[in-house]
């Protein structure tokens, strides 16, 4: 399933959907990039990922890394009200993802979700635009895993550019992945493939057919 997906694969680098689901607020606030206060690094990489989840359309470029080398590279786009996503050579999966359901109250509310700690700036990095690299811990899991990330941010919108995730855990599961690297796209910038596009067709065609089986009565067909 499409949701499962998304859920494992945000969890995993903290991409934000599984607590953004979550902590949904009853009013959507409007969303403004670049807002935390500067002087908390936390909540600049915080106010990032909130800013990120407004955007549309948004594309993630997710390459995971196992303890044997093994790589496996995803692709999910959000739309207004459509997710997409597939892993490199297989087919897309689509599901009904409104912008609102991935909206975040603020960007303490997203820091906490995230456990984010020991948030500091690095510096300047070179990219195609002005941007600002920060890097940061999450808090210890119940297991002992302890894991380390980083963020490039641009500075004329405050949205994420790159963001990656080094995960040292004491027991390690070699079915989790060891590093996690993400690279994001938004606006113009995001096309939807036609294979995606089309798989969003089949989707729809199928759940419109098994409606018409339940209004007739045929529900086990």
């Amino acid at each position: 399933m499409l949701h499962k997906r998304l859920a494992a694969t945000s969890a995993a680098i903290c991409l934000g959907l599984a607590f953004v689901v979550a902590a949904k607020a009853e009013t959507d606030t409007v969303i403004v990039a670049g807002t935390a206060p500067a002087q908390d690094p936390c909540l600049i990489v915080a106010g990032a990922k909130e800013a990120q989840w407004a955007q549309t359309p948004l594309m993630i470029h997710e390459t995971k890394v196992y303890a044997d080398d093994t790589t496996k590279v995803s692709e999910t786009i959000f739309t207004i009200n459509q997710a997409y996503a597939h892993y490199i050579g297989k087919p897309w999966n689509t599901a009904q993802f409104l912008t609102r359901q991935r909206s975040v109250r603020s960007a303490e509310v997203a820091a906490k979700a995230m456990r984010l700690t020991n948030c500091r700036l690095v510096g300047t990095v070179k990219t195609g635009e002005a941007a600002h690299l920060y890097a940061f811990d999450y808090l210890a899991d119940e297991d002992g895993t302890r894991s380390t990330g980083r963020m490039t941010i641009a500075d004329a919108t405050g949205l994420p550019l790159e963001q990656d995730i080094d995960v040292n855990a004491a027991h390690p599961d070699s079915r989790l992945p060891v590093r996690i690297a993400a690279t994001f796209a938004y606006g113009d910038a995001v096309k939807v493939p036609l294979d995606a596009q089309l798989a969003e067709y089949v989707r729809r065609s199928s759940a419109q057919h098994w409606l018409r089986n339940i209004q007739n009565g045929h529900a086990g067909m």
